[in-house]
Protein backbone atom coordinates (compact mmCIF):
# COMPACT_ATOMS: atom_id res chain seq x y z
CA UNK A 1 0.00 0.00 0.00
CA UNK A 2 2.79 2.37 0.65
CA UNK A 3 4.43 1.65 -2.22
CA UNK A 4 1.01 2.28 -4.33
CA UNK A 5 0.76 5.52 -2.36
CA UNK A 6 3.82 6.75 -3.26
CA UNK A 7 4.25 5.78 -6.99
CA UNK A 8 0.47 7.59 -7.01
CA UNK A 9 2.06 10.79 -5.50
CA UNK A 10 5.20 10.70 -7.91
CA UNK A 11 3.13 11.09 -10.59
CA UNK A 12 0.86 13.99 -9.76
CA UNK A 13 3.38 15.82 -8.96
CA UNK A 14 5.09 15.39 -12.46
CA UNK A 15 2.02 16.37 -14.38
CA UNK A 16 2.11 19.91 -14.61
CA UNK A 17 0.48 23.06 -15.24
CA UNK A 18 2.71 26.17 -16.40
CA UNK A 19 1.88 29.24 -17.87
CA UNK A 20 5.10 30.48 -19.50
CA UNK A 21 5.04 34.41 -20.77
CA UNK A 22 5.53 35.73 -23.87
CA UNK A 23 7.62 39.12 -24.61
CA UNK A 24 5.82 41.99 -26.70
CA UNK A 25 8.34 43.71 -29.37
CA UNK A 26 8.10 45.39 -32.27
CA UNK A 27 7.83 43.85 -35.69
CA UNK A 28 10.39 44.00 -38.14
CA UNK A 29 8.23 44.86 -40.86
CA UNK A 30 6.48 47.91 -38.13
CA UNK A 31 10.22 49.08 -37.36
CA UNK A 32 10.98 49.03 -41.28
CA UNK A 33 7.46 50.98 -42.22
CA UNK A 34 8.64 53.81 -39.59
CA UNK A 35 12.45 53.86 -40.86
CA UNK A 36 11.01 54.15 -44.59
CA UNK A 37 13.02 51.09 -44.93
CA UNK A 38 10.89 48.50 -45.43
CA UNK A 39 10.73 48.72 -49.64
CA UNK A 40 14.29 47.83 -49.78
CA UNK A 41 13.77 45.00 -47.09
CA UNK A 42 11.14 43.82 -49.47
CA UNK A 43 13.55 43.82 -52.62
CA UNK A 44 16.22 41.83 -50.71
CA UNK A 45 13.95 39.19 -49.30
CA UNK A 46 12.45 38.51 -52.84
CA UNK A 47 16.31 38.22 -53.88
CA UNK A 48 16.39 35.74 -51.14
CA UNK A 49 13.47 33.81 -52.00
CA UNK A 50 14.80 33.90 -56.01
CA UNK A 51 17.90 32.26 -54.94
CA UNK A 52 16.48 29.67 -52.91
CA UNK A 53 14.25 28.48 -55.90
CA UNK A 54 16.76 28.35 -58.12
CA UNK A 55 19.35 26.57 -55.92
CA UNK A 56 18.09 22.74 -56.46
CA UNK A 57 20.07 22.18 -53.43
CA UNK A 58 17.83 23.82 -51.18
CA UNK A 59 15.79 22.63 -48.61
CA UNK A 60 12.04 24.14 -48.77
CA UNK A 61 10.36 22.55 -45.29
CA UNK A 62 8.42 25.81 -44.04
CA UNK A 63 6.76 27.47 -47.19
CA UNK A 64 3.97 29.46 -44.38
CA UNK A 65 6.83 30.76 -42.17
CA UNK A 66 7.62 34.47 -42.19
CA UNK A 67 8.97 36.19 -39.71
CA UNK A 68 8.40 39.72 -40.24
CA UNK A 69 5.57 40.48 -38.47
CA UNK A 70 7.15 38.60 -35.29
CA UNK A 71 5.57 40.47 -32.20
CA UNK A 72 6.05 37.92 -29.54
CA UNK A 73 9.24 36.00 -28.28
CA UNK A 74 9.75 33.59 -25.37
CA UNK A 75 12.10 31.81 -23.55
CA UNK A 76 13.74 28.37 -23.14
CA UNK A 77 16.90 26.89 -21.93
CA UNK A 78 18.97 23.98 -22.88
CA UNK A 79 21.26 21.67 -20.68
CA UNK A 80 22.03 21.29 -16.72
CA UNK A 81 22.96 21.82 -13.59
CA UNK A 82 22.71 25.68 -14.94
CA UNK A 83 20.19 26.23 -17.88
CA UNK A 84 21.90 28.13 -21.04
CA UNK A 85 19.05 30.38 -21.78
CA UNK A 86 17.81 31.83 -25.38
CA UNK A 87 15.12 34.19 -26.70
CA UNK A 88 13.07 31.86 -28.92
CA UNK A 89 9.97 32.06 -31.47
CA UNK A 90 7.33 30.02 -29.73
CA UNK A 91 5.59 28.88 -33.28
CA UNK A 92 2.59 26.90 -33.88
CA UNK A 93 3.89 26.33 -37.46
CA UNK A 94 6.87 24.75 -36.88
CA UNK A 95 7.86 21.33 -35.28
CA UNK A 96 12.03 21.93 -34.44
CA UNK A 97 13.57 23.19 -31.83
CA UNK A 98 17.20 25.08 -32.94
CA UNK A 99 19.05 27.82 -31.66
CA UNK A 100 22.74 28.55 -32.60
CA UNK A 101 25.79 26.47 -31.60
CA UNK A 102 29.06 28.37 -30.09
CA UNK A 103 30.92 26.79 -33.71
CA UNK A 104 28.41 29.50 -35.17
CA UNK A 105 30.95 32.85 -35.53
CA UNK A 106 29.99 34.79 -38.89
CA UNK A 107 26.50 34.61 -38.81
CA UNK A 108 25.37 34.37 -35.65
CA UNK A 109 26.45 37.45 -34.08
CA UNK A 110 24.81 39.24 -31.60
CA UNK A 111 23.29 35.78 -30.86
CA UNK A 112 23.12 33.69 -27.10
CA UNK A 113 25.13 30.32 -28.43
CA UNK A 114 25.26 26.98 -26.62
CA UNK A 115 27.68 25.18 -25.27
CA UNK A 116 27.71 21.54 -24.75
CA UNK A 117 30.63 21.18 -22.79
CA UNK A 118 29.32 23.09 -20.12
CA UNK A 119 26.33 20.62 -20.00
CA UNK A 120 26.39 17.42 -17.83
CA UNK A 121 23.36 16.26 -19.37
CA UNK A 122 24.34 16.59 -23.42
CA UNK A 123 24.49 14.04 -25.82
CA UNK A 124 25.86 14.09 -29.31
CA UNK A 125 23.69 13.03 -32.36
CA UNK A 126 24.97 13.02 -35.47
CA UNK A 127 22.71 13.85 -37.76
CA UNK A 128 22.79 16.71 -40.05
CA UNK A 129 19.62 19.35 -40.92
CA UNK A 130 19.13 22.22 -43.32
CA UNK A 131 15.75 24.33 -43.29
CA UNK A 132 14.57 27.17 -45.04
CA UNK A 133 11.70 29.76 -44.66
CA UNK A 134 9.14 31.37 -46.55
CA UNK A 135 10.89 34.50 -46.25
CA UNK A 136 13.92 34.02 -47.07
CA UNK A 137 15.19 32.80 -44.11
CA UNK A 138 17.57 29.87 -43.23
CA UNK A 139 19.20 27.81 -41.04
CA UNK A 140 22.15 24.74 -41.36
CA UNK A 141 23.38 22.47 -38.73
CA UNK A 142 23.85 19.18 -36.46
CA UNK A 143 21.54 17.55 -34.13
CA UNK A 144 22.44 17.24 -30.20
CA UNK A 145 19.84 15.64 -27.36
CA UNK A 146 19.91 17.41 -23.88
CA UNK A 147 17.13 18.62 -21.29
CA UNK A 148 15.98 21.52 -21.77
CA UNK A 149 12.83 23.96 -20.52
CA UNK A 150 10.11 26.13 -22.15
CA UNK A 151 10.59 29.34 -19.91
CA UNK A 152 13.91 31.31 -18.67
CA UNK A 153 15.50 31.49 -15.97
CA UNK A 154 12.95 32.87 -13.14
CA UNK A 155 10.22 31.87 -14.92
CA UNK A 156 7.70 29.32 -14.61
CA UNK A 157 9.39 26.51 -16.58
CA UNK A 158 8.02 23.66 -18.20
CA UNK A 159 11.12 20.87 -18.33
CA UNK A 160 11.51 17.97 -20.76
CA UNK A 161 14.25 15.53 -20.74
CA UNK A 162 16.45 13.78 -23.55
CA UNK A 163 15.04 16.42 -25.93
CA UNK A 164 16.64 16.24 -29.59
CA UNK A 165 17.41 19.80 -30.91
CA UNK A 166 18.89 21.72 -33.25
CA UNK A 167 22.58 23.22 -33.49
CA UNK A 168 22.89 26.16 -36.00
CA UNK A 169 26.59 26.04 -37.68
CA UNK A 170 25.51 28.92 -39.61
CA UNK A 171 22.07 30.71 -40.12
CA UNK A 172 20.81 33.81 -42.26
CA UNK A 173 17.48 36.46 -42.21
CA UNK A 174 18.04 36.77 -38.42
CA UNK A 175 20.10 39.78 -38.51
CA UNK A 176 17.61 42.08 -37.10
CA UNK A 177 15.61 40.30 -34.76
CA UNK A 178 16.30 39.96 -31.01
CA UNK A 179 15.55 35.84 -31.30
CA UNK A 180 18.52 33.31 -31.13
CA UNK A 181 16.35 30.57 -32.42
CA UNK A 182 12.67 28.72 -33.18
CA UNK A 183 10.74 26.26 -30.87
CA UNK A 184 8.29 24.79 -32.70
CA UNK A 185 4.68 23.37 -31.17
CA UNK A 186 3.34 22.00 -33.99
CA UNK A 187 3.34 18.23 -34.72
CA UNK A 188 5.95 15.85 -35.78
CA UNK A 189 5.24 15.76 -40.28
CA UNK A 190 6.05 19.16 -39.69
CA UNK A 191 9.32 18.60 -38.20
CA UNK A 192 12.56 18.87 -40.79
CA UNK A 193 14.96 17.19 -38.66
CA UNK A 194 12.19 14.07 -38.07
CA UNK A 195 12.60 14.01 -34.16
CA UNK A 196 9.94 14.25 -31.64
CA UNK A 197 8.58 18.21 -31.14
CA UNK A 198 9.17 19.32 -27.63
CA UNK A 199 5.57 18.93 -27.16
CA UNK A 200 4.77 15.88 -28.43
CA UNK A 201 7.85 14.70 -26.09
CA UNK A 202 6.19 16.11 -22.82
CA UNK A 203 2.84 14.36 -23.92
CA UNK A 204 4.86 11.09 -24.10
CA UNK A 205 6.47 11.92 -20.76
CA UNK A 206 3.38 12.39 -19.32
CA UNK A 207 4.60 16.18 -18.28
CA UNK A 208 1.51 17.43 -18.27
CA UNK A 209 -1.91 18.01 -16.55
CA UNK A 210 -3.43 17.73 -19.46
CA UNK A 211 -2.75 17.21 -23.00
CA UNK A 212 -3.20 20.34 -24.33
CA UNK A 213 -1.91 24.16 -24.59
CA UNK A 214 -3.70 27.70 -24.42
CA UNK A 215 -2.42 30.69 -25.72
CA UNK A 216 -3.69 34.02 -25.11
CA UNK A 217 -2.23 37.22 -26.10
CA UNK A 218 -2.59 40.92 -24.95
CA UNK A 219 -3.52 43.71 -26.96
CA UNK A 220 -0.83 45.88 -28.83
CA UNK A 221 0.58 48.74 -27.37
CA UNK A 222 2.42 47.62 -24.58
CA UNK A 223 6.53 48.86 -24.14
CA UNK A 224 8.79 46.91 -25.72
CA UNK A 225 9.81 43.65 -23.66
CA UNK A 226 6.66 44.13 -21.41
CA UNK A 227 4.77 40.60 -20.87
CA UNK A 228 2.62 40.40 -23.70
CA UNK A 229 1.05 36.98 -23.30
CA UNK A 230 0.83 33.75 -21.67
CA UNK A 231 1.26 30.24 -22.67
CA UNK A 232 -0.53 27.63 -20.61
CA UNK A 233 1.23 24.35 -21.09
CA UNK A 234 -1.17 21.20 -19.40
CA UNK A 235 -4.32 23.17 -18.65
CA UNK A 236 -6.86 25.91 -19.58
CA UNK A 237 -5.92 29.56 -18.81
CA UNK A 238 -9.25 30.85 -16.83
CA UNK A 239 -7.34 34.68 -15.56
CA UNK A 240 -7.58 35.51 -19.83
CA UNK A 241 -9.91 33.41 -21.37
CA UNK A 242 -13.74 33.11 -20.83
CA UNK A 243 -15.05 29.71 -21.45
CA UNK A 244 -14.94 27.61 -24.44
CA UNK A 245 -16.95 29.05 -27.81
CA UNK A 246 -16.35 26.22 -30.17
CA UNK A 247 -13.83 23.16 -30.87
CA UNK A 248 -12.95 22.07 -34.26
CA UNK A 249 -11.16 18.78 -35.56
CA UNK A 250 -7.70 19.62 -37.23
CA UNK A 251 -7.85 18.41 -41.36
CA UNK A 252 -4.73 16.95 -40.45
CA UNK A 253 -1.85 16.83 -37.22
CA UNK A 254 0.98 18.96 -39.25
CA UNK A 255 0.23 22.29 -38.60
CA UNK A 256 -2.70 23.81 -36.80
CA UNK A 257 -5.48 23.50 -39.84
CA UNK A 258 -8.74 23.97 -39.93
CA UNK A 259 -11.82 24.50 -42.07
CA UNK A 260 -13.73 27.87 -42.30
CA UNK A 261 -16.68 28.41 -44.57
CA UNK A 262 -16.97 32.11 -45.47
CA UNK A 263 -15.50 35.74 -44.27
CA UNK A 264 -17.45 38.86 -43.68
CA UNK A 265 -16.00 42.40 -43.32
CA UNK A 266 -18.36 45.07 -41.91
CA UNK A 267 -22.19 44.45 -42.19
CA UNK A 268 -22.82 44.07 -45.41
CA UNK A 269 -19.93 41.52 -46.27
CA UNK A 270 -18.56 44.03 -48.12
CA UNK A 271 -15.17 45.43 -47.35
CA UNK A 272 -14.29 48.75 -46.19
CA UNK A 273 -12.05 51.26 -48.60
CA UNK A 274 -8.26 50.50 -48.80
CA UNK A 275 -5.91 51.66 -50.99
CA UNK A 276 -2.84 49.20 -52.29
CA UNK A 277 1.03 50.53 -52.28
CA UNK A 278 2.75 48.31 -54.72
CA UNK A 279 6.18 49.34 -53.48
CA UNK A 280 5.52 48.36 -49.97
CA UNK A 281 3.10 45.33 -51.00
CA UNK A 282 0.71 46.94 -48.05
CA UNK A 283 -3.03 48.33 -47.70
CA UNK A 284 -3.19 51.53 -46.16
CA UNK A 285 -6.52 52.81 -44.90
CA UNK A 286 -7.17 56.05 -43.01
CA UNK A 287 -6.81 55.96 -39.53
CA UNK A 288 -9.85 58.31 -38.77
CA UNK A 289 -11.79 56.02 -41.55
CA UNK A 290 -14.84 54.10 -40.18
CA UNK A 291 -13.73 50.47 -40.06
CA UNK A 292 -16.03 47.33 -39.41
CA UNK A 293 -15.46 43.78 -37.83
CA UNK A 294 -13.52 41.69 -39.86
CA UNK A 295 -15.17 37.73 -39.46
CA UNK A 296 -14.86 33.86 -39.71
CA UNK A 297 -17.46 31.49 -40.20
CA UNK A 298 -16.12 28.29 -38.02
CA UNK A 299 -18.27 25.31 -37.45
CA UNK A 300 -21.37 27.56 -37.75
CA UNK A 301 -20.49 30.24 -35.62
CA UNK A 302 -19.24 33.79 -36.61
CA UNK A 303 -15.92 34.89 -34.76
CA UNK A 304 -15.19 38.71 -35.43
CA UNK A 305 -11.62 40.47 -35.22
CA UNK A 306 -12.26 44.16 -34.20
CA UNK A 307 -10.50 47.06 -36.47
CA UNK A 308 -8.36 47.48 -32.97
CA UNK A 309 -6.96 43.95 -33.59
CA UNK A 310 -6.00 44.02 -37.36
CA UNK A 311 -5.22 47.64 -37.80
CA UNK A 312 -1.81 48.97 -36.93
CA UNK A 313 -0.80 52.63 -36.61
CA UNK A 314 2.54 53.52 -37.95
CA UNK A 315 2.23 57.35 -38.00
CA UNK A 316 0.23 60.07 -36.92
CA UNK A 317 -2.54 59.17 -39.37
CA UNK A 318 -0.81 56.78 -41.42
CA UNK A 319 -2.65 53.15 -40.79
CA UNK A 320 -1.99 49.38 -42.33
CA UNK A 321 -4.03 46.53 -42.84
CA UNK A 322 -2.96 43.46 -41.06
CA UNK A 323 -3.92 41.63 -44.29
CA UNK A 324 -1.20 40.84 -46.94
CA UNK A 325 -0.49 38.90 -49.85
CA UNK A 326 2.19 36.46 -49.80
CA UNK A 327 1.79 33.54 -52.23
CA UNK A 328 3.22 30.44 -51.63
CA UNK A 329 2.45 26.59 -53.36
CA UNK A 330 0.56 23.02 -52.32
CA UNK A 331 -1.51 24.51 -49.84
CA UNK A 332 -4.97 25.45 -51.59
CA UNK A 333 -6.93 28.13 -51.01
CA UNK A 334 -5.96 29.23 -47.57
CA UNK A 335 -6.09 32.20 -44.56
CA UNK A 336 -3.22 31.97 -42.15
CA UNK A 337 -4.81 33.50 -39.02
CA UNK A 338 -2.30 34.66 -36.63
CA UNK A 339 -1.72 37.80 -34.04
CA UNK A 340 -5.16 39.57 -34.95
CA UNK A 341 -7.13 36.56 -34.72
CA UNK A 342 -5.28 35.50 -31.59
CA UNK A 343 -5.30 38.93 -29.63
CA UNK A 344 -9.13 38.40 -29.98
CA UNK A 345 -9.73 34.71 -29.12
CA UNK A 346 -7.84 32.46 -27.09
CA UNK A 347 -6.51 29.47 -28.81
CA UNK A 348 -6.60 26.32 -27.19
CA UNK A 349 -4.60 23.43 -28.87
CA UNK A 350 -5.88 19.93 -27.69
CA UNK A 351 -3.02 18.23 -28.70
CA UNK A 352 -3.83 14.28 -28.45
CA UNK A 353 -7.58 14.87 -30.16
CA UNK A 354 -5.94 16.59 -32.70
CA UNK A 355 -8.69 20.18 -32.16
CA UNK A 356 -8.33 23.76 -31.56
CA UNK A 357 -11.16 25.44 -29.61
CA UNK A 358 -11.34 29.01 -29.26
CA UNK A 359 -12.78 31.75 -26.47
CA UNK A 360 -13.30 34.90 -25.76
CA UNK A 361 -10.03 37.14 -24.42
CA UNK A 362 -10.99 39.09 -21.10
CA UNK A 363 -9.02 41.97 -22.52
CA UNK A 364 -10.87 42.66 -26.20
CA UNK A 365 -14.20 42.28 -25.59
CA UNK A 366 -14.86 39.66 -28.59
CA UNK A 367 -18.21 37.97 -29.26
CA UNK A 368 -19.49 34.96 -31.53
CA UNK A 369 -22.99 34.86 -32.71
CA UNK A 370 -24.39 32.04 -35.13
CA UNK A 371 -23.66 32.31 -38.68
CA UNK A 372 -26.33 32.30 -41.49
CA UNK A 373 -25.35 31.33 -44.77
CA UNK A 374 -22.34 33.19 -45.70
CA UNK A 375 -21.71 32.58 -49.58
CA UNK A 376 -22.83 35.87 -50.16
CA UNK A 377 -20.34 37.89 -47.73
CA UNK A 378 -17.59 35.25 -49.54
CA UNK A 379 -18.44 36.54 -52.98
CA UNK A 380 -18.41 39.93 -52.49
CA UNK A 381 -14.99 39.96 -50.24
CA UNK A 382 -14.09 38.23 -53.81
CA UNK A 383 -15.19 41.00 -56.34
CA UNK A 384 -13.43 43.90 -54.00
CA UNK A 385 -9.78 41.29 -53.91
CA UNK A 386 -10.36 40.37 -57.36
CA UNK A 387 -10.54 44.23 -58.35
CA UNK A 388 -7.71 45.29 -56.86
CA UNK A 389 -4.06 45.79 -58.13
CA UNK A 390 -3.16 42.01 -58.04
CA UNK A 391 -4.23 38.76 -58.04
CA UNK A 392 -5.78 37.88 -55.07
CA UNK A 393 -6.43 34.56 -55.54
CA UNK A 394 -2.32 33.82 -54.93
CA UNK A 395 -2.71 36.05 -51.88
CA UNK A 396 -2.07 35.54 -47.79
CA UNK A 397 -1.46 38.60 -45.05
CA UNK A 398 0.42 40.77 -42.69
CA UNK A 399 0.29 40.35 -38.87
CA UNK A 400 1.78 37.33 -38.98
CA UNK A 401 3.59 35.99 -35.83
CA UNK A 402 5.03 33.43 -34.03
CA UNK A 403 1.59 31.24 -32.96
CA UNK A 404 -0.96 30.83 -36.04
CA UNK A 405 -3.32 29.13 -37.56
CA UNK A 406 -4.08 27.32 -40.92
CA UNK A 407 -7.78 27.15 -42.57
CA UNK A 408 -8.95 26.84 -45.63
CA UNK A 409 -11.78 28.74 -47.45
CA UNK A 410 -12.20 27.75 -51.23
CA UNK A 411 -11.09 30.49 -54.28
CA UNK A 412 -8.70 32.22 -51.87
CA UNK A 413 -5.27 32.39 -50.35
CA UNK A 414 -4.74 34.88 -47.20
CA UNK A 415 -3.14 35.41 -44.20
CA UNK A 416 -4.03 37.47 -41.32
Amino acid sequence: MKLILLLAFAETITALVSNVQLYEIESRRTKLLRAGLWSKHLKQKNLLRTARKIDSKAVVAQQLNDYDDLEYVGNATIGSPKGQEFVVVLDTGSADFWIPDRNCITTCKNKHTFDSSKSKTYAADGRTWTVSYGDGSNATGFLGVDSITIGGINEEQLAISKQAFGQATSMSGFEQDVVDGILGLGFEDLSVTKVKPPLINAVNQRLLNEPLFTVWLARRGRKEGDVGGIITYGGYDKEHCGTTMLKVPLTRAAYWQFTITGVKVGNQGTCTKWDYDSKNDLYFIRCTSKKGNLGFFIGGKLFEIEPANYIIQIASNTCVLSLFGFSFGGYGPSWILGNPFIRQFCNIHYISERQIGFARSFQQGSHETSSGTSTDCVTELKKELNGSRRNALSLTTLMYSNTYLLAFLTGMTWQL
